[in-house]
C-alpha cells in the first residue's frame, strides 16, 4: 500500500510542484499539463506497481477488456445526478463548519477556467483532460488499485469507506471539496462492487466533471458572474 500511495499519488504532487515552478503562472498549458500528469502518475502506478509486478492484471481490474453497454452512460448519469443534492448539502454544512472560506474553492475554479475569459481552447483542453483523462486515471487509481487492495481481509463496507477516505484526501484543496469528493467515491465504490467493472465508476465520474466544466464554462459565455464549486 505505500508504495502504492508514494509510486501514484506521492509522485502526482511532486510533479505537480514541478509543473507550478516551470510555468510560473496559471495557463490552459500549465493546468493540461497537470492533467497530463495525473494520467501518468495515477494511471501509470496501476500498471507499474501492480499489473507490471502480477500483483494483479487489467481483467480482474476490470478495465480490460471492455465489455461495453451503452445503457451504462445513462445509469452513469442518473447516479451523478441523483447524488449532487447530497454533494451539495454536505460540501455545503463543511464550508459553513470551516468558516466559509471560499478561497480554495475559487482557486479551484480558477484551474478550471483558467482565466476570466471564455477561450474554445480552454474548454477543449479542460474537457479532455478533466472530463476524460482525470476521471480514468483516478479510477483506475482509487477503485481499481487502491480500493481492491484491501478485498480478501475487509468486509465491502470497511473498504468502501476506506478508499472513499484516501479518494477524499486526494482532492484536499479544500475541507468541502473533499467531503463532496468523499461521497462521489463511495458511490463509485460500492458500483464497483456491485458490478465488478471500472467502466461505471469512470462514467459516473465523467458525467461528473463534464457537467461542472459545461455549466462553468456556458455561464462565462454568457458573462454571468461565477460563484460554483467543482
Amino acid at each position: 500500500m505505500a508504495i502504492y500511495l508514494l509510486g501514484g499519488f506521492g509522485l502526482y504532487m511532486i510533479v505537480s510542484l514541478v509543473i507550478a515552478l516551470v510555468f510560473r503562472k496559471m495557463t490552459i498549458w500549465a493546468t493540461f499539463s497537470l492533467y497530463v500528469a495525473n494520467g501518468l502518475c495515477l494511471g501509470g502506478s496501476v500498471y507499474t506497481f501492480a499489473v507490471r509486478r502480477h500483483k494483479t492484471d487489467w481483467k480482474t481490474i476490470g478495465f480490460w477488456p471492455v465489455n461495453w453497454h451503452w445503457s451504462w452512460v445513462l445509469i452513469a448519469a442518473a447516479l451523478a445526478i441523483s447524488i449532487l443534492p447530497v454533494r451539495g448539502l454536505l460540501a455545503g454544512l463543511a464550508n459553513v463548519l470551516t468558516g466559509n472560506n471560499t478561497a480554495s474553492l475559487q482557486a479551484r475554479d480558477q484551474l478550471i477556467l483558467v482565466s476570466n475569459q471564455f477561450s474554445t481552447l480552454n474548454f477543449v483542453l479542460t474537457f479532455l483532460g478533466a472530463g476524460v483523462i482525470g476521471p480514468i486515471s483516478e479510477e483506475l487509481y482509487f477503485r481499481g488499485l487502491l480500493h481492491r487492495w484491501f478485498i480478501g481481509w475487509t468486509k465491502p463496507w470497511q473498504r468502501t469507506l476506506i478508499s472513499s477516505f484516501l479518494f477524499g484526501l486526494g482532492h484536499f484543496d479544500s475541507f468541502p471539496v473533499a467531503v463532496s469528493a468523499f461521497v462521489l467515491g463511495a458511490l463509485n465504490a460500492v458500483v464497483y462492487e456491485r458490478n465488478k467493472t471500472l467502466w461505471i465508476p469512470i462514467m459516473i465520474h465523467m458525467v461528473t466533471n463534464m457537467m461542472s466544466i459545461v455549466v462553468l464554462y456556458l455561464l462565462l459565455a454568457l458573462k454571468i458572474p461565477l460563484n460554483l464549486q467543482m
